[in-house]
């Protein structure tokens, strides 16, 4: 229509194409239409080239989605993994492992009663060796404990949080304050991993990073979820640290295991006015 347009301005010599001769309105008509096309083809590349970008671009969003599955995925079984590892070393260390090396002090201790007390240097040397069977057992306890505590699985979350509350205030001379509230009977083996670990990693960070002399631990049961608190009145950091890319693995981890029960986790803080991670999770056939 364009073209018919044009043609008929230049043969009755009006609009754009009045002046001249009919040959030079001629020529400035061809002029025109290829300019015209010149740009309509121009604006079709364009417009290809805008449809392929967007196509290469939702394929690269569908590509990153999938592989942030596939990550999040992996992450949760190397989790299941590693807790179930824990727990198999555990129950050997503490099964196995201690009870020869609490038979072994045994062993010592009867022979030091069976030589006569007048051998006072083998005595001694006796009593050296029984100490470190001791204290060598002591740290395997520890160890055990450490990776997967037997009354975790034996006797409930709350008791083996206040056992491990227990070990770690004696242990770095921090004072915690731990309080349960409207908790139900017993939590299904993952959710109560998940919080003994979560409760685990930040006491640990309060001892290495916080410089606190005091921690408030707070487990209770609000409506359909359980919460987790674990406030310290230490030295804070900026919120952006927690917020920002430069993530710690133990602050990743903690997330990826509250994912996995699918609550919800935060960290509050500030310099000077210490720290507070909250864990929110829902009671299995309800939603927070």
């Amino acid at each position: 229509m364009v073209s018919a347009t044009a043609l008929w301005g230049v043969t009755h010599a009006l609009g754009p194409f009045a002046a001249g001769t009919l040959h030079e309105r001629l020529l400035l008509s061809q002029a025109f239409m290829a300019v015209l096309a010149i740009t309509v083809l121009a604006m079709g590349a364009v417009t290809a080239e805008r449809k392929r970008a967007e196509e290469a671009l939702r394929e690269s969003e569908v590509t990153l989605q999938r592989h942030r599955g596939e990550l999040r995925a992996l992450a949760a079984e190397l989790i299941t993994a590693q807790d179930r590892e824990r727990r198999r070393l555990s129950r050997e260390l503490h099964d196995d492992l201690n009870q020869k090396l609490a038979s072994l002090a045994i062993d010592v201790q009867g022979l030091q009663h069976k030589l006569p007390s007048s051998r006072r240097l083998m005595q001694e040397q006796l009593q050296g060796l029984r100490s470190r069977v001791l204290k060598l057992s002591e740290g395997v306890h520890h160890l055990a404990y450490q990776l997967h505590p037997s009354t975790l699985d034996d006797l409930g979350l709350v008791i083996a949080m206040e056992d491990y509350i227990q070990e770690f205030s004696l242990r770095e001379g921090i004072r915690v304050r731990f309080q349960q509230r409207n908790l139900p009977e017993s939590f299904p083996q993952d959710i109560a991993c998940c919080l003994y670990r979560i409760a685990q990693e930040s006491l640990h960070n309060v001892s290495k990073h916080a410089c606190a002399t005091q921690v408030a631990v707070k487990l209770a049961r609000y409506n359909h979820s359980i919460h987790l608190s674990i406030k310290d009145w230490g030295l804070g950091f900026k919120q952006d640290l927690v917020n920002g890319q430069r993530r710690g693995l133990g602050l990743l981890s903690m997330q990826e295991r509250m994912r996995l029960v699918n609550g919800s986790f935060s960290v509050r803080s500030s310099p000077g006015c210490g720290t507070k991670v909250i864990a929110r999770i829902p009671l299995p056939g309800k939603t927070s």
